[in-house]
Parts: structure tokens; sequence; C-alpha cells
């Protein structure tokens, strides 16, 4: 979803021309045998490296892939690819990716040769390219860092985020009217795992036609999602179950007024863009 939501903030930018590449970078457990192969690889090569890849071979042979001399990008296009080491968990995962990707019809393309500068990406990286800016083409990029709180000394939980470059993006804006942002229109609360996927995928779709909706992603109770709702001050709550999915319809509360209906699912997005209207 954090892809998404970024290639919908970018295209609101009106942004043209954008490529989104997307590559896993595996996990602990199969990133070390694709680290000696390309130091196996690049061994007997080492004087036909620059020498940052000389130094970077001796401390993060990985980074290798990110050189820009025409030189080493000639040798390393014959070096393994990192899809061919990665473990059956990072590959499962990162089939997921793209076929969250693929039912949104976002385009994307992959590139093994992308590793970010930060050694602390693991399993899905992404960049957002441009033909405007040369070789220093990226206007955003990022990816999952599942240890990186705990090797801050946090607890061991996963995250994610992305990083982008001001100027550049700032650059490539044409000049017009901005609107206003609105508050939330809806809160989707979802029970189950059902639900909980036919609401992320109206989520995004409302999102997508410009409509500020906001739902939970942890699972929580009825009541822990409708007083979230209630802090986001959102004019509309919909309610969707296990139940609901069956009978193929919705609870749609009006927050302000306490009062609810019953919807069907059908006529969802249509209902919702005319409370939007």
């Amino acid at each position: 979803e954090l892809i998404l939501m970024l290639i919908h903030f970018l295209d609101k930018l009106g942004l043209a021309k954008l490529n989104l590449e997307i590559n896993s970078l595996g996990c602990a457990k199969c990133r070390p045998a694709f680290r000696e192969a390309i130091v196996s690889f690049l061994g007997g090569q080492v004087e036909e490296l620059c020498g940052d890849c000389q130094r970077r071979l001796g401390t993060n042979p990985l980074r290798v892939f990110d050189c820009k001399v025409d030189k080493c990008g000639e040798i390393i296009s014959r070096a393994p690819r990192l899809m061919d080491f990665i473990c059956q968990d990072c590959r499962e995962h990162f089939e997921k990716v793209q076929g969250c990707l693929s039912l949104f019809e976002v385009p994307y393309r992959l590139n093994a040769k992308m590793v970010r500068g930060l050694d602390y990406y693991t399993r899905t990286t992404f960049e957002v390219t441009t033909e405007f800016l040369g070789a220093q083409n990226a206007v955003v990029g990022g990816g999952r860092y599942d240890h990186l709180v705990r090797d801050l000394g946090g607890p061991d939980i996963p995250g994610i985020g992305f990083a982008i470059g001001f100027e550049r993006l700032v650059s490539m804006i044409p000049d017009r009217d901005h609107d206003v942002s609105r508050g939330p229109l809806l809160f989707i609360a979802a029970l189950g795992e059902k639900a909980g996927e036919r609401a992320f995928m109206l989520c995004n779709r409302l999102r997508m036609k410009g409509i500020h909706v906001e739902m939970d992603y942890a699972g929580r109770s009825l009541k822990s999602q409708m007083k979230r709702a209630d802090r986001l001050k959102c004019a509309y709550a919909l309610i969707l179950g296990e139940r609901e999915i069956e009978e193929n319809s919705a609870l749609l509360r009006n927050m302000h007024e306490s009062a609810q209906e019953e919807v069907c699912l059908d006529d969802l997005e249509e209902t919702i863009e005319k409370l939007a209207r």
C-alpha cells in the first residue's frame, strides 16, 4: 500500500514519464550466499573495476551494483542475480508485492541491479525514476527495513518507508493551482480477513478518485476502530464483517447523526462518491 499511496501522490502532482522499478534484496538467510557469489565472480576482475568498486568489494559487495561507471556496469551486467539466490519466503513475499501492483494496474519493471544506498534494507526495494534528470534519475526510493528498529535498540518490528528528493520533485511539478485538502470522509472498519481484503481494495480505489479514506490495519476490535474513526473526525464509517461479505452488504454510519443504513456492496463505490460531492 505504501507504493500505491506514493504513485497516487506523484500522479496528483501532475508528474509525467515516471517509472516504478522494484527488486528484492532477500533477507539475512539468503543474502550471504549471494554475497559470496558476487565476491567470487568479481574476485578475478578486481583490477578492471573502478576504485570505489574495489573498495566496496571488501566492505559491502552489493554496492557495486550502484556504480555508474560504464566499465564496471559492463562487468556487473554479467554478474549473478540476487533473485536466483533468495529463499522461498522472500520469493513468495516478492510475488505478493507484484500481485498487488498488478491488481491495481500499477505498471512496474524489475531492476535486478537496484540495491539502494543503505545497508538496512530487506526484501522489497523500489525506486521511482524519471527521464528528465539524466544519470541521477531517481526521484523517490524506499523499501522494507525489517530489523532497523531492533538495530537501533528498539523492539524487533518491521518498518517500511521512502525518501523523496525534494528539490528534484519541486523542479518537476508543473505550475497550477492547488486544492485545499479535505478531512477524512470515510473510515472503513473491517472485521476478519476477507473483510480486510475487501476494505483494502475499496479504500485504495476511493483514494484513487480523490476521496479521503482511512482504515485499520492492525485487526483491532470494532469498538476500537470506531473510536479511532471518531478521533479522526470522519464524516462516515463503513462497517464490514464476514457476515456482510456473505450477504453482499455493509453498514454505513453517519458519525455526526449516529444514524446508519445498510448498503449493497455492488453499489458501494457509487454511494461513497455521491457522499463526497
